[in-house]
């Protein structure tokens, strides 16, 4: 049902039009881009060794995008995250996929120690998702993101290889049960 296939030039056009969302926008920092400036963005992620990025697919469709960015080898850590571009595939247990696939790249492929992660602190949805996963919040940025004219908290949360794999079986046995519900 869910899968992550690694991101490739043919997702530049869904990439942009998944960023550009309303739904996605409202926790995404950053200016609505163009499509040169995706498009510069795009290219560069591609072909940049510190990030890793994945497309979701729910049904066989392609529906967002997860990554691991600012890859460091030498201090064993990299920053997380993800969006769900496609709103019917919104509170459908993707997102705990989403997250558990990345996580499980990150400690067990890549061999990290820490990731990390930025949320805007009115996000509430996916605060308690990363909790779930272990997630610890290491504090707040205050009045760090402006959107439209409102400065917002960001709350900066992080979870240690450890951690995950004290939480990585109760997740399996979630996804496990999404899976067969589908």
């Amino acid at each position: 049902m869910f899968r992550c296939k690694p991101l490739d030039s043919t997702h530049l056009n869904q990439t942009f039009i998944w960023r550009n969302k309303k739904h996605v926008r409202k926790f995404f920092p950053g200016e609505v881009r163009n499509i040169d400036k995706h498009t510069t963005w795009f290219m560069n992620a591609l072909s940049d060794p510190s990030k890793s990025l994945w497309v979701v697919e729910a049904l066989k469709k392609d529906i967002g995008l997860v990554w691991l960015e600012d890859i460091s080898e030498k201090n064993s850590k990299a920053e997380f995250g993800f969006y769900i571009g496609e709103e019917v595939s919104l509170n459908t247990g993707v997102a705990i996929f989403a997250e558990h696939f990345m996580l499980e790249h990150a400690f067990h492929k890549l061999g990290l120690n820490k990731v990390y992660c930025e949320t805007l602190a009115q996000n509430n949805s996916v605060l308690t998702l990363h909790q779930k996963f272990g997630f610890q919040k290491d504090g707040i940025l205050r009045q760090h993101v402006e959107k439209n004219g409102i400065f917002h908290d960001v709350v900066v949360m992080s979870i240690l290889q450890d951690e995950f794999t004290k939480s990585e079986q109760p997740i399996k046995e979630l996804i496990s049960k999404l899976v067969s519900r589908a």
